[in-house]
């Protein structure tokens, strides 16, 4: 039903749209200047020997190594050390307004002459929280009981994942 509603929608304001809008036709586009495919592949090539280019390109695909295994392995980890399915997928629940209103936040120091500067200062704090992620796996068992986790776990367990948001 949902689908189908948001289908019907935009098929009734596509044509709304092209019965009712009008082109301009006063206008005459500038004639673009067209490159053939060898010279575009030559102006990328010199595009990508920049110094600056390589050393962007390395980082960015390098950036994700050191802590790779922390964020794919934690959850794994404390679901085998006992932690519920369930109880790890409602913990993702009050990261979604954070998820929101960081980007909002975060944007006033992306946007400038040094972007990058806020990847490069949240780089060192991403990579030690894969050492809190791991000192939270080796104490999911010490701290589990009969009744399963108190909750306190579950505090420090969001607590965690809200900083590594923030680092994210």
């Amino acid at each position: 039903d949902f689908l189908f509603f948001w289908g019907a929608v935009f098929l009734v304001t596509t044509t709304l749209v092209a019965l009712f809008k009008k082109e301009n036709k006063e206008l005459i586009p500038a004639k673009e200047e067209t490159k053939g495919i060898t010279d575009t592949y030559r102006l990328l090539f010199s595009i990508i020997k920049m110094p600056a280019v390589l050393t962007f390109c390395l980082l960015i695909l390098t950036s994700k190594v050191g802590f790779s295994a922390a964020d794919a392995v934690t959850g794994l980890k404390l679901v085998e050390e006992g932690v519920p399915k369930e109880h790890l997928a409602l913990l993702a629940v009050p990261m979604v307004p954070l998820q929101i209103i960081l980007p909002l936040v975060i944007s006033k120091y992306t946007a400038g002459p040094q972007p990058l500067n806020t990847f490069y200062k949240a780089m060192p704090f991403r990579l030690l929280l894969g050492l809190e992620f791991a000192v939270l796996v080796w104490w999911a068992p010490k701290v589990k009981h009969e009744g399963g986790f108190p909750l306190y776990y579950y505090a420090v367990v969001v607590l965690s994942y809200a900083l590594h948001q923030v680092t994210l």
